[in-house]
């Protein structure tokens, strides 16, 4: 997030509702994915990467996803699922915003994976 916050107001700019929210989007979201995104990633398993990467899929417009989504688009039971959902909120990868709904920790995590990874299918 410093680099966020230098790349949008560097020295003593204060910030205020005319600052556009990215002004310089590609190379914060480069910084991003590099000094961010591609660490988290860094702690999961295939099997976990993929999981999260059906989220992004599954995702709805409030950033959350359906857990039954995942499992029906992966072809597994929810309960065949449990593990790798449980080791992704230990983690801190994932959390559980209400019984049966799955959301990313951090902001723009979904569009991260959508752009730098294809999807694989089994």
């Amino acid at each position: 997030m410093p680099d966020f916050s230098r790349q949008n107001w560097p020295g003593d700019q204060r910030l205020s509702s005319r600052v556009p929210f990215w002004p310089h989007e590609p190379a914060v979201q480069a910084r991003l994915d590099r000094n961010f995104f591609d660490v988290r990633l860094d702690r999961i398993s295939d099997g976990e990467r993929l999981f999260l990467h059906t989220m992004a899929d599954c995702s709805t417009g409030d950033g959350t996803c359906d857990f039954t989504c995942v499992a029906e688009r992966l072809g597994k039971t929810t309960n065949a699922l449990s593990m790798q959902r449980r080791a992704l909120i230990r983690k801190g990868i994932i959390y559980a915003p209400k019984i049966g709904k799955l959301a990313y920790t951090v902001p723009r995590f979904g569009d991260y994976l959508k752009r730098t990874l294809p999807l694989a299918r089994a």
